[in-house]
Order: structure tokens, then C-alpha cells, then sequence
């Protein structure tokens, strides 16, 4: 069964506040930005301001928040990605 962008959302943050695995968490954020969550591409930026499961990326957060209030999304996540 291929999950919603919204349910990676959500098992994303049972793996970080219940689970306590924050790289998991990453990994379920990481998939649903790239499926399209809008939600999960501004959480992706908080982890790698805050360096959750993932190393802290200033320039990265600084990146994704930018193209997020432009609407290059599309763009931004091809950068990110790949």
C-alpha cells in the first residue's frame, strides 16, 4: 500500500515526538516534501536549522524557506534531492 504525502507527514512526526527516531522521521518528511507536502518541505527546513535527524544546514534551511515564499517548489525540490 503506497502511503499519502499527509500520512508520511504524520508517521513522520509519530517517529519524532513518539518514537524518538529522528532520522526515521526525516526519512518520512523527506518523502512526503518530495510527493508535494508543503508542511512536510517547512518541517524539512526546522530540521536542518535545528539539526534533527540530519546534519545542521543553515544554508539549507535558508534555501528552502526562501524558494517556499517565491512558490518554487518544484524547483527546490529537485535542488534539494538529488
Amino acid at each position: 500500500i503506497k502511503e499519502s504525502p499527509e500520512h508520511q507527514f504524520i508517521l513522520a512526526l509519530a517517529y519524532l515526538h513518539i518514537q524518538k527516531d529522528p532520522i526515521k522521521s526525516y526519512q518520512l518528511l523527506q518523502k512526503s516534501a518530495q510527493s508535494g507536502n508543503s508542511f512536510a518541505l517547512k518541517n524539512l527546513a526546522l530540521f536542518y536549522q535545528r539539526g534533527i535527524g540530519v546534519q545542521k544546514n543553515l544554508s539549507i534551511t535558508h534555501f528552502i524557506l526562501s524558494r517556499m515564499d517565491t512558490g518554487e517548489t518544484d524547483m527546490l525540490l529537485a535542488n534539494i534531492f538529488l
